[in-house]
Parts: C-alpha cells; structure tokens; sequence
C-alpha cells in the first residue's frame, strides 16, 4: 500500500499510520465482487483509494433485489 495519506490515515498520529502501513496491503477486487456480507466475521477492514463501493442491508420481512 502506497504511504500517501487519505483522510482517515491522516488523522492517525505518525506511529499509528507506520503500524498501520506495515500490516497494510494493495487489494483488488473485480467488478461486482462482494467483499462482506451482513453477518459474517468482521475480521478486516478497507480503505478505499479508488472506485465506488455499493452497500446493501437486509431488511426483515423484506425479499433481497
């Protein structure tokens, strides 16, 4: 991952941005990849440097699109 800060890692003290970068690496994911779904193990987290993300929610009582 490229050391050039975006709005979230800007807010990070120095140390805490090197620890961060040093766990950090480049993802790619294609078009129309589900990365998390709803109730799964939340073990990881994305910062997004470029491209769109799309969210969905389950509803109760409500069908899927």
């Amino acid at each position: 991952m490229s050391s050039s800060s975006t709005r979230i890692t800007a807010a990070l003290s120095t140390e805490h941005r090197g620890r961060l970068m040093e766990m950090a690496k480049d993802v790619k994911f294609a078009e129309g990849a589900r990365v998390f779904e709803e109730g799964r193990l939340a073990d990881r987290f994305w910062i997004i440097r470029s491209g769109t993300v799309t969210l969905d929610i389950r509803v109760p009582g409500r069908r899927p699109p």
